[in-house]
């Protein structure tokens, strides 16, 4: 009876070493711009290979055409976005949480490699702002206070506007952003819109 437990145990032991090694990727909310971040940086653990080892999926689903895989070290994996090609979002929101479901490694089998098969949260998809053209909108350089800015996507924490020649938020104007279509600049007492030089 006991050879027969020490035989089962080691059985036992034998299955578990070869159980599929486990991948841990870091939750995170970071924002993206849908078509404008070029890439997503994951960290975790376990990446290996060169990245064309490497199958993703993720909720909402993005093709893996869409993207390319590299293993910066076993801890970081970057996906780069290919030309012409967008991050997903959800139809009609202003975000989309992007969650990684799958990850499969050619490498180590067939099986999803996520610890626990858990999905995790790797980035946080927004709409890429754009500004409609002004047409022959005419602002003076210190007799208008307010200029309108009409477009879509724009969001308070994360709009950052740049002037040629530059005008600094918050020194040269005060921005707010009163609809994802609309933002206003006030010019700040002093200030111009645009420098002489």
């Amino acid at each position: 009876m006991a050879a027969l437990t020490k035989v089962l145990v080691a059985a036992s032991l034998v299955g578990l070493a070869g159980a599929a090694p486990v991948v841990t990727v870091s939750s995170r909310s970071a924002l993206i711009y849908s078509n404008v971040t070029q890439k997503l940086r994951l960290q975790g653990t376990g990446f290996k290979g060169d990245g064309d080892n490497i199958h993703l999926k993720f909720v909402p689903t993005m093709s893996p055409e869409d993207y390319k895989i590299t293993v910066v070290s076993d801890t970081v994996l970057s996906l780069g976005l290919k030309p012409g090609k967008s991050w997903p979002r959800s139809a009609g929101l202003d975000m989309t949480s992007l969650y990684l479901t799958e990850f499969r490694d050619d490498k180590q089998g067939a099986a999803n490699l996520l610890e626990d098969s858990e999905s995790v949260l790797v980035a946080t998809v927004i709409e890429t702002p754009s500004v409609m053209h002004g047409g022959d909108k005419v602002i003076y350089m210190t007799g208008t206070p307010v200029f309108n800015i009409n477009g879509t996507g724009f969001r308070e924490k994360s709009v950052q506007l740049t002037f040629d020649p530059p005008l600094e938020r918050d020194v040269d104007y005060v921005l707010q952003v009163k609809s994802k279509t609309f933002m206003q600049l006030t010019r700040k007492t002093g200030k111009k819109w645009r420098s002489d030089g």
